[in-house]
């Protein structure tokens, strides 16, 4: 029980200290697919600018495992601005080698992939921006998209200071 309480109390150190050390992030959130991402399943994020002069890169993120099928993901990007203008952006990632091994971070199955999404970006508008992200996945034999993306398990937004 205590050993438990000693590892969880490091995780957070480690976690903290991790956070803390990221200094241009000013925005960075992660949505569970539940380990597939359905097609209807629309993940938003809520961004409130405060600054309209600066420049921002942009990056979704998004975990996979083995589980994925294909080589590569296309996603469709909605930004809904807060002069009420809409943004439409249909991207393209490679997300596997030809080997089918999945690309991306980390020492486990799941890995994490950060896409670029914008690069020094500027927010014209102060207030709220909305991302909606969404695939587009569908077979070269099918005019319809796949109901779901297995091995998708989460799906981020990350936006940060440029350098």
């Amino acid at each position: 029980m205590v050993k438990n309480k000693i590892i969880l109390l490091l995780l957070f150190m480690q976690s903290a200290l991790w956070i803390s050390c990221d200094s241009t992030a000013v925005f960075d959130e992660y949505q569970s697919t539940g380990g597939e991402w359905l097609k209807d399943d629309v993940k938003s994020f809520n961004y409130h600018s405060k600054d309209s002069v600066g420049y921002y890169n942009m990056h979704i993120n998004l975990r996979a495992d083995q589980n994925y099928p294909y080589s590569n993901i296309f996603l469709i990007v909605k930004t809904f601005q807060p002069d009420g203008k809409a943004l439409v952006d249909t991207l393209q990632f490679e997300m596997a080698k030809p080997s089918g091994e999945i690309l991306g971070k980390g020492l486990t199955d799941v890995k994490e992939s950060s896409l670029w999404f914008k690069s020094k970006y500027r927010f014209k508008h102060l207030g709220a921006y909305k991302f909606d992200i969404e695939h587009a996945i569908r077979k070269s034999t099918s005019e319809h998209g796949d109901a779901s993306l297995p091995g998708i398990k989460d799906v981020g937004l990350r936006i940060e200071k440029a350098q």
